[in-house]
C-alpha cells in the first residue's frame, strides 16, 4: 500500500469483494493494514443478479466478514438483463455502484483485487483487439475516478500467493462458474496464458512489457496534460473550444491521445473513440486549416460527428466539441444522489437549501430543448447565455420535479438568471472520465 498513498490519517477505504480468493484476501490484508492505522474498512459487494443463487452467495460473504469484525455491504444492481456485451455491463455496472456508494459515503479510497494474471490477460486481450500503445500498458495501479482513487495494490502479486494466505487462515471462499467461461474474451485470454509451454514465464514477459509501456504512458498523459491546458478551453456547461494553431503545432502522437480524452469526457461515454478515429479527426482539422474560402466549403463539410459529440466552427472561426444531439436520456432519480447523467453532469440534492428539499419527492431529468420545455423559460434562457451554441443549450439536462415551468439546475461556473433556476438541485459537468487522466503509475 505504500506505493498506493498518499492517505489520510485514519484512511476509509472501501474494498470490492466479490466472495472469490483474490477479493477475500485482498480484504483481510487491508483490514490489517487498516487496523495500524485506526482506519475504518468497509466491503461492498455487488450482487449483479445474473445467476441463480448470487443473492445468498453475497449474503455468505456478508457473514463471514461480518464474523471477522467488518461492515459489510451489498449493492444491488438494477437491470432487465443485459443481452449482449453481458461481462462488459457487468464491469461498468459493478465500478459505477462502486463508486456512487464512496461519493456518498465520502470515502475517497476504492481498493479493488486485480493481480498479476489479471494484468497479464488484460494485456493479450488488448493485443487481440488491436490496441495501441497507451492501452497495452494495461491497468495502473492508481487511477482517478470522479469522486475517489481507484487502488489495485495486488498488480505485482501472483494470485497463487493470495489463495496461500487464505489457505494459511482456513478461510473458505467460492468459485464463479463464469471464470471459466469460454464464451468470455477475458477468459478465452486467461486459457491462452494457461497453454503456454511456460505459462508462469509467458506471464512475467506479459508483465514486463505492461511495466514498460506505462512508463511511456506516463510520459504520454504528462505532455497530454500540458497540450490540454494550453489549447482547450473546457466550459462548465460541457462544450470544449479548440486552439487549433496551438493544438494542430504539437505532435501528433499527443494530439491523437488528447482527442480521444476530449471526445469521451465531451460525449459522456465509456470508452474514448478509437485510435483510427483520432487519426481521422487530425487528419480533418488539417485539412479544415487549409486556406480554401468557406464559401467553397459545404457545411456539412464543416462539421465532424463522432463518439456521441459534433466538432463545428463557430462565428469566431474557432472549433468546438460539443455532446451530439442523440440519446439524450430522460430518467427518473430519487434520494439525495449524487447522479451521473448522460455520463457528463453530476447532480444532486443542494442542501444549502434544505429547507426546501424533499428527498422523497423523485427529480425527472430530460434534455432541454425549446420545443418540450416552457417557451417562457427558452426565452429568457437564450439572452442569459447569449455566447453559448444553440446547439449546447439542447444537450442541457432539464428538472421536473414540481408543479410550474420546467428550470435548469444551479450548474456551477454558470450565471443564470434565478428564475430560470430550480435551487434545490445543485450539478457540475464532471465526466466519469477526465479529458486527461491523472498521471499513468506504474506498478
Amino acid at each position: 500500500m505504500r506505493h498506493c498513498g498518499p492517505f489520510e490519517p485514519a484512511p476509509q477505504l472501501a474494498v470490492g469483494v466479490s466472495g472469490g480468493a483474490d477479493s477475500l484476501a485482498l480484504t483481510l490484508l487491508l483490514q490489517a493494514w487498516v487496523g495500524t492505522r485506526g482506519g475504518r474498512l468497509t466491503a461492498l459487494t455487488v450482487d449483479h443478479g445474473l445467476r441463480q443463487g448470487s443473492a445468498e452467495e453475497a449474503a455468505e460473504t456478508g457473514r463471514l466478514l461480518t464474523a471477522r469484525g467488518l461492515r459489510h455491504v451489498i449493492l444491488r444492481w438494477r437491470h432487465d438483463g443485459p443481452q449482449h456485451g453481458i461481462q462488459t455491463a457487468a464491469r461498468a455496472a459493478r465500478l459505477q455502484l462502486l463508486s456512487d456508494w464512496c461519493a456518498r459515503e465520502g470515502v475517497l479510497h476504492l481498493v479493488l483485487a486485480h493481480h498479476a494474471a489479471d494484468q497479464a490477460e488484460t494485456l493479450v486481450q488488448r493485443l487481440w483487439s488491436s490496441s495501441g500503445l497507451a492501452g497495452l500498458a494495461a491497468m495502473a495501479p492508481d487511477r482517478e475516478l470522479a469522486h475517489c482513487r481507484l487502488l489495485r495494490p495486488l498488480i505485482p502479486i501472483a494470485p497463487e500467493r493470495l489463495r496461500a494466505t487464505l489457505l494459511k487462515q482456513a478461510v473458505p471462499w467460492l468459485e464463479d462458474p463464469s471464470n471459466e467461461d469460454s464464451r468470455f474474451g477475458r477468459v478465452q485470454a486467461r486459457q491462452f496464458l494457461r497453454t503456454r509451454e511456460e505459462p508462469l514465464r509467458t506471464r512475467k514477459a506479459a508483465l514486463g512489457a505492461a511495466q514498460a509501456l506505462g512508463v511511456w504512458r506516463s510520459t504520454l498523459e504528462a505532455g497530454c496534460a500540458e497540450l490540454a491546458a494550453a489549447a482547450c478551453r473546457l466550459h462548465p456547461l460541457g462544450y470544449v473550444e479548440l486552439l487549433t494553431p496551438r493544438l494542430l503545432a504539437a505532435p501528433r502522437l499527443l494530439v491523437e491521445h488528447l482527442l480521444r480524452g476530449l471526445f469521451q469526457a465531451v460525449g459522456g461515454t465509456v470508452y474514448p473513440i478509437s485510435e483510427r478515429e483520432a487519426r481521422a479527426v487530425h487528419d480533418w482539422l488539417v485539412e479544415m486549416r487549409e486556406p480554401l474560402a468557406s464559401a467553397d466549403r459545404s457545411s456539412s463539410m464543416q462539421r465532424l460527428v463522432a463518439g456521441r459529440c459534433v466538432m463545428t466552427r463557430s462565428e469566431g472561426g474557432r472549433w468546438l466539441l460539443c455532446r451530439e444531439l442523440r440519446d439524450l436520456p430522460t430518467v427518473m432519480y430519487d434520494g439525495p444522489g449524487p447522479w451521473l447523467w448522460d455520463g457528463r453532469f453530476v447532480m444532486h440534492r443542494n442542501m444549502q437549501q434544505e429547507e426546501r428539499v424533499r428527498p422523497e419527492i423523485a427529480v425527472r431529468v430530460r434534455p432541454f430543448s425549446p420545443q418540450n420545455g416552457n417557451a417562457l423559460v427558452s426565452k429568457h434562457l437564450q439572452p442569459a447565455l447569449a455566447r453559448v451554441p444553440d446547439h449546447v443549450l439542447a444537450t442541457l439536462p432539464f428538472l421536473e420535479n414540481h408543479v410550474g415551468a420546467p428550470r435548469l439546475p444551479s450548474i456551477s461556473g454558470v450565471s443564470l438568471p434565478p428564475d430560470l433556476l430550480d435551487q434545490g438541485v445543485a450539478a457540475r459537468f464532471r465526466p466519469a472520465q477526465a479529458v486527461v487522466q491523472g498521471p499513468f503509475t506504474v506498478a
